[in-house]
């Protein structure tokens, strides 16, 4: 009998770690482990546009911060 093993994401640090209110938009790098070249990361519940570095690291695009 074959078994699979799943292991979730974990977020381990984004960075930048805090942003100012009414900032631009800014890339945030989210660092941590298990993550699939389809991870999206979602912000005040809204998917954004997410980029795949490794199983290890994110790159996300968020808007101004209000």
């Amino acid at each position: 009998m074959f078994g699979t093993s799943f292991s979730p994401p974990a977020l381990m640090e984004l960075s930048p770690n805090s942003v100012p209110v009414n900032s631009p938009p800014f890339t945030m790098t989210v660092n941590g482990t298990n993550f699939g070249f389809d991870a999206s990361v979602f912000w005040n519940d809204i998917p954004q546009s997410t980029r795949f570095i490794s199983s290890q690291q994110l790159q996300v695009s968020l808007p101004m911060m209000t």
